[in-house]
């Protein structure tokens, strides 16, 4: 049975299909790209497991529609698929996904100034007693920093020794 013109057709637009899924496929590693700003490095890493699983899904498509047969026409509906998504659908999906990523953030901003505004509230009403006190002890003549120096050096002093612990000790 030889291969027919309207086959060829099919096999073309379901490539064309392939690509655009292929490239809704990439934009999962684009939006994560936006959300968690990774290093060259990972992103190498990305594109790696991108490229293999897309070789291997390209794979096992040849092999369902073609019988594993490699032709041109499949490789240019895949990147024409592909390149419809890109350019067109995956346009608005990465101005969306900025969009929702930004404001996702900027609620997780408002969240933790809403948790610590009481806190903040707190600094403001001790700073200035603090400020008074640590004046103060700079004018007995010991600075805050040489007396916490101090009470480390005489934290360090409290534990004994373990021998010298033990009571029942036969000497």
């Amino acid at each position: 049975m030889g291969i027919t013109n309207s086959g060829q057709l099919q096999e073309l637009f379901l490539a064309g299909g392939l690509g655009f899924l292929l490239g809704a496929f990439y934009d999962v590693f684009r939006v994560i790209r936006l959300m968690m700003r990774p290093s060259a490095r990972v992103i190498f890493f990305q594109d790696l497991l991108y490229f293999t699983l897309s070789s291997v899904i390209t794979f096992l498509f040849a092999l369902a529609v073609t019988g594993g047969e490699l032709r041109f026409y499949m490789f240019l509906g895949l990147v024409t698929g592909f390149m419809a998504y890109y350019f067109t659908v995956g346009r608005a999906v990465m101005r969306c996904a900025k969009q929702v990523i930004a404001a996702i953030l900027w609620l997780w901003k408002m969240l933790w100034k809403a948790i610590f505004f009481p806190f903040r509230l707190l600094w403001k009403l001790v700073k200035r007693p603090l400020a008074a006190l640590g004046r103060l002890l700079a004018k007995i003549g010991r600075p805050i920093s040489a007396f916490f120096k101090k009470i480390g050096r005489n934290i360090k002093k409290v534990l004994q020794r373990p021998l010298s612990v033990l009571y029942n000790q036969k000497e």
